[in-house]
């Protein structure tokens, strides 16, 4: 045996405490001679076994994902005040972040985050169709496919998944 004496043995589970409610906004400005603003805001959304995480996903898609996402028609078509904005989730066990990211220029953060703060919720709602819905599918199963460059990658990945969520 390789390990010889060694035998293998389970440990115990790995407990990681909740994070505490946060009772508030929490920011960080980094102010200097700076031409543009990166800025990035972050919410608070439930872990990987949580039934809304999927939703969340298709609104993070609906938001930010591609010229256009709400947040990019909104922000940087309409209103001119943003050079870049995107979304994404990242999602662990127990809990995750819906996160937009932007780039403007300095003098453009307050209205950014004002925008933000004040329609993030309508135009959500206002952008959750089917059609909205039905294209962040085809963005996933392009996406799964673009993943996969050969018919053998791609049949290897569907063995795997038929194999492990069987």
């Amino acid at each position: 045996s390789v390990f010889g004496t060694h035998h293998q043995r389970y440990m115990a589970p790995l407990w990681i405490p909740d994070e505490p409610l946060q009772l508030m906004a929490r920011s960080q400005r980094l102010t200097g001679h700076y031409r543009l603003t990166r800025g990035i805001l972050a919410f608070k959304i439930p872990g990987l076994g949580h039934p809304d995480l999927v939703p969340l996903q298709v609104i993070g898609t609906v938001l930010g994902s591609g010229e256009s996402s709400i947040l990019y028609q909104k922000l940087r078509k309409e209103l001119r005040c943003v050079y870049q904005v995107d979304t994404s989730v990242c999602a662990e066990l127990y809990q995750g972040l819906l996160i937009i990211k932007y780039t403007c220029d300095a003098d453009k953060r307050a209205l950014v985050e004002q925008q933000l703060q004040e329609h993030l919720v309508q135009w959500t709602l206002d952008a959750l169709d089917q059609r909205a819905i039905d294209k962040t599918y085809r963005q996933a199963l392009i996406t799964e496919i673009d993943t996969n460059r050969s018919a053998s990658e791609l049949a290897q990945h569907i063995g795997w998944v038929k194999i492990n969520f069987e």
